[in-house]
């Protein structure tokens, strides 16, 4: 979500005189009466008139659980009713209904429904500050340029031919289940942008790829976000997939079934350039939460180039250099150039799991 959009709406907020009645105020998850995550929440609830509105804020794991703000998100202003009420986000990305109810005058309960028809238990939430506060930095979508603009981006005749194809961006990351003393390490994907190729993007005998594609990233979702240090980050792979049904509507990744045709990572080594051990290299997107210095220590080892990089920005494309999915080395490009080449490949028409680098867990 851009910011002026959430400038203009905390405007809207401070222009209402009355949003500092006594419903209003910031509200703390009781961490004591619910299955805590890892993720606590606050809500500032801003009630104006007979509307209402919200900022939700998400809280890094800790001692205590509200002590290192993760991002924050603004929710579409509502009618209000002591008898409860809904606030949908205003992200497009996050599509969460939360429904609120009073427990008491200084109580409520929040549930956060998906529009995907997943629902959360409601959780019990304390009045902590009759103020709330409107303060709220996001993270911009980025923009990215997929380029399949080569003359050799094809398959040899007989190889393979493109019925269906789509383009997708993969965010890859690694879920750390920690059980006692027992730490479970799982891998975790979800599919961000994607676009089905049309025929300006495909050769006239459906063997290969050209032309540029343009798209605005937005930052990927919380299940894919890996803890390192003081902040989480994600790795993201843009690939091309044969569409099996070829639906002109909603597209649902089965690898196995669906063919990966494309990508920009490919076999072999660069001489002199690639490190020891590596059998790939390519482009990715690089995602971190907050800033590249609140990383491990261990993570930030395996980084070459990072002097002249803002480590503020969030999105990086970077080279990786990888044997198999275990991440080698990571370099950054001062100059952030947005643009990744998609190439056709063989490599991946007989895998039946989605075989990119990822970094591995032990190394956070």
């Amino acid at each position: 979500m851009k910011v002026s959009l959430l400038i203009f709406t905390a405007l809207i907020l401070m222009a209402c005189p009355s949003y500092d009645d006594h419903f209003s105020g910031t509200y703390r998850e009781d961490t004591s009466l619910t299955t805590f995550s890892g993720e606590a929440r606050t809500i500032e609830l801003f009630r104006f008139g007979d509307n209402v509105q919200a900022l939700v804020r998400y809280y890094k794991r800790g001692s205590d659980p509200f002590e290192r703000e993760a991002r924050c998100e603004w929710t579409k202003a509502a009618t209000f009713s002591e008898d409860g009420f809904s606030l949908p986000l205003l992200s497009t990305r996050s599509r969460i209904n939360i429904k609120a109810q009073f427990l008491s005058e200084d109580r409520l309960s929040f549930s956060f429904d998906g529009a995907d028809g997943a629902f959360s238990k409601p959780a019990p939430f304390q009045r902590f500050s009759d103020t709330p506060d409107k303060k709220c930095t996001t993270i911009d979508d980025t923009l990215i340029s997929a380029n399949f603009d080569f003359a050799a981006n094809r398959f040899e005749p007989g190889v393979f031919e493109l019925n269906n194809p789509v383009f997708v961006l993969m965010w890859l990351g690694v879920d750390v289940i920690q059980k006692d003393t027992l730490f479970t390490f799982a891998k975790t994907q979800k599919k961000g942008p994607w676009v089905r190729i049309g025929k300006s993007h495909t050769t006239q005998d459906q063997q290969g790829l050209k032309g540029v594609l343009h798209f605005f990233l937005p930052p990927p979702d919380i299940s894919v976000l890996t803890a390192s240090g003081d902040t989480r980050f994600s790795i993201g792979h843009p690939i091309v997939v044969e569409d099996e049904e070829g639906d002109t509507g909603n597209f649902t990744l089965e690898i196995g079934d669906e063919k990966v045709i494309a990508s920009a990572i490919k076999n072999g080594t660069r001489p002199g350039i690639s490190p020891e051990g590596s059998d790939n290299f390519g482009r990715a997107i690089f995602f971190v939460e907050g800033a590249l210095d609140d990383l491990s220590d261990a993570l930030q080892r395996q980084f070459r180039n990072v002097k002249e990089v803002d480590v503020n920005q969030h999105f990086y494309v970077v080279e990786i250099y990888s044997r198999g999915e275990e991440i080698k080395e990571i370099r950054f490009d001062p100059n952030n150039d947005v643009e990744l080449n998609i190439l056709i490949t063989e490599a991946y028409l007989n895998h039946s799991e989605l075989v990119l680098p990822r970094l591995v867990p032990l190394r956070l």
